[in-house]
């Protein structure tokens, strides 16, 4: 949500060697070697306006517990309160499920090739044929003029699948009518990708002294239903879910989260 007011490029231009490439919001300094780029774009000095962030490693998951949607029903069987009175011991627990970065070996990168009304892309990306729609769409290209070769992924785990790196790459080729590549700092790694949601889990169970499992009451928060079905033969249980893990509808997190691994599964 950060909006930026202003940038003095002033330094990193007087760099020789350096290209400083700028389009709308995109700031970019173009060198032949990384190391040289790197240090050109710590002379750059920008200025964002910031939202007010009212969530913090203290309070996000009573925000999410807040600000979930209205509960769905995944499985239900029996009647938990008539199972609370077989049960001769009950538990009740909360889990805490925190935001997991993805931490691939290989950051981000990608390497655009722009001539005309055709585009070649060499990108580290897990959805290459939507990545070829993107482009299409961005650069106003028909699909069947943009090219998506794939080299070894480097470690995705769901990660790769939003390809910002690879849209700079080709705005970027464009604008200098010259292959570009973008590859992202391990900083700039974990700053733009997508996290695993944090997510809530609520248990209340009941054990009779012969040590069955009464009822079982199962309510999470924004990792999904998959997995979330019991599996025991319990007589009386319910599983809950109370929104979804970043898909479909309107995002409680403070920051971009997306698949990693296997969705709700991994919670």
């Amino acid at each position: 949500g950060a909006k930026l007011k202003s940038v003095d490029s002033s330094a990193a231009e007087k760099i020789e060697g350096v290209r400083l490439v700028r389009d709308g919001d995109l700031i970019a300094v173009l060198c032949k070697n990384p190391d040289e780029a790197e240090n050109a774009l710590t002379k750059i000095k920008a200025e964002f306006a910031l939202p007010e962030v009212e969530v913090d490693d203290k309070n996000i998951f009573d925000h999410l517990v807040n600000n979930a949607p209205r509960k769905e029903v995944v499985d239900r069987t029996g009647n938990i309160t008539s199972g609370e009175k077989l049960a001769d011991a009950v538990i009740e627990q909360t889990y805490l499920d925190g935001y997991v970065a993805h931490a691939a070996i290989e950051t981000h990168t990608a390497l655009a090739k722009v001539e005309g009304d055709k585009a070649t892309v060499w990108a580290s990306t897990q959805t290459p044929f939507p990545l070829k729609d993107r482009i299409a769409e961005e650069l106003d290209l028909h699909p069947e003029n943009v090219r998506i070769i794939t080299p070894f992924v480097g470690g995705g785990f769901g990660g790769k699948t939003r390809n910002a790196q690879a849209i700079e790459a080709v705005r970027l080729a464009k604008l200098t009518r010259k292959p570009v590549q973008v590859a992202w700092s391990r900083a700039e790694e974990f700053f733009y990708d997508t996290f695993r949601p944090a997510a809530v889990v609520k248990i209340k169970s009941g054990v009779t002294n012969s040590g069955k499992i009464a009822f079982w009451d199962y309510g999470v928060y924004f990792a999904g239903q998959r997995g979330s079905k019991l599996f025991y033969d319990v007589p009386h249980h319910l599983t809950a879910t109370f929104g979804g893990w970043g898909r479909g509808s309107e995002s409680p997190h403070p920051f971009g989260t997306g698949a990693w691994r296997a969705p709700a599964n991994n919670t």
